[in-house]
Order: structure tokens, then C-alpha cells, then sequence
């Protein structure tokens, strides 16, 4: 839509199905996108997963690479539709505008903290400087896993390093006595179902999304 265009190589491996960034147009030219695809055809011909050779075929991979293929592979399985969505707008709004031109191999933990403070203190949202935090997190996690980086920035953070330091203090949330009575017997005109998941919510406390 904006008018940039990628080379992508899509392979069966091991039975599973993987699609491959081969590169970017004009930076990559036809002639050095297929040589990059027979290798990586060879590749998965024997047995081994073409996304390893990346590193190896000398082509840094950035950071805007890396949450292409979270993306790809790894946001689909996230069960709840909502946390999707909240994902891609962490993504598109803390994430890729400050870190997507960057090598992965270049952002270290004092970037990660960087980019916490910079939410928590300057914007002053605390709870997204955590949630942004920890989809950073999941996203390294996710290319260390698969081979595409060898390790995390987080790797050398600690979890108090993580959290912003103008934390909001969480204010419990309760009913009295009194109301949960009135709340339950209130269940009793709904349908079965909906009633129990209401009273399932009164005795655990759990939040309508777990």
C-alpha cells in the first residue's frame, strides 16, 4: 500500500510452513533474491530451517525484519482477538517508529530502559511502559528461539529494571459484603450460563478477559 516491495520465498519444512524475508526492493535487486532463494530451497531440501541461514548469508537483520516475522508466526497464535489488536498498536505506536531501523544485533538493555523510561517518565504512562516492556521482551524471546539473534538485550535486565520507575499504585478493587449479596442474587435472572460466569468472577476475582 505505501508502495514498498519485498521478495518473500514461501517453504514447506519438516511439514511445517514457513514464509522467508528475503529482502527489500531496490536494495535487493531479482538476480540477488533468487540466489538467496535457491540457497535457502537447498536448505530446507536437506532437512535443515532456511531462516538460519540468514545469519549466515552475511544480511543484517533489523529490527523492523524481526517483528515482521513475530508477526507471521508467532502473533497468530495468540489466542485472544484483543490482545492481538493491543499487540499490533504497541507495535506500530512505542516499538517500529523507535527501534525499527535498527539492527537487532545493535539494541542492547540500555536501549530497552531507554525506551521504558521515555514512555513511563516523559508520556507519563507507566502501564503502557510495562505492557511495551514486555511485548520487547516476547519479541527477542520469539528471535532467540528461532534462531534469527542469539541472545536478548534482556538477558541482562533485571525485573526491577523493567518496570518504569513512577509507578501508579494500584488501587484494589471491591464490593462490600452487602453489595456482593445483592450482585449475586441478581445472577439468578440471567441464563444459566452467563450467571455462572458471573459467580465464577465474584469467587476468584478474576477479570472478565482470563
Amino acid at each position: 500500500r505505501g508502495g514498498r516491495r519485498s521478495f518473500f520465498l514461501i517453504l514447506q519444512v519438516g511439514g511445517r510452513r514457513r514464509r522467508v524475508t528475503l529482502g527489500h526492493f531496490p536494495t535487493l535487486s531479482v538476480e540477488q533474491a533468487r540466489i538467496i532463494a535457491a540457497e535457502f530451497i537447498h536448505q530446507a531440501s536437506i532437512g535443515k530451517d532456511p531462516v538460519a541461514s540468514i545469519m549466515n548469508l552475511g544480511r543484517p537483520i533489523f529490527f523492523k525484519d524481526l517483528v515482521e516475522k513475530y508477526r507471521s508466526e508467532e502473533l497468530p497464535t495468540v489466542p485472544a482477538p484483543s490482545t492481538r489488536r493491543e499487540y499490533s498498536r504497541v507495535l506500530a505506536r512505542e516499538l517500529l517508529p523507535v527501534f525499527g531501523n535498527y539492527r537487532v544485533s545493535a539494541i542492547g538493555a540500555s536501549d530497552v530502559r531507554r525506551l521504558i523510561d521515555m514512555v513511563s517518565v516523559e508520556r507519563g504512562s507507566p502501564v503502557m511502559a510495562r505492557r511495551t516492556a514486555a511485548l520487547f521482551r516476547r519479541i527477542f524471546n520469539f528471535g532467540v528461539e528461532k534462531g534469527y539473534l542469539e541472545y536478548s538485550p534482556f538477558d541482562h535486565l533485571t525485573t526491577a529494571e523493567e518496570e518504569p520507575d513512577n509507578q501508579i499504585p494500584q488501587t484494589p478493587r471491591f464490593l462490600p459484603p452487602g453489595d456482593i449479596k445483592l450482585l449475586w442474587e441478581a445472577t439468578r435472572a440471567e441464563k444459566p450460563l452467563i450467571s455462572a460466569i458471573f459467580r465464577l468472577m465474584i469467587l476468584t476475582g478474576l477479570r472478565p478477559g482470563e
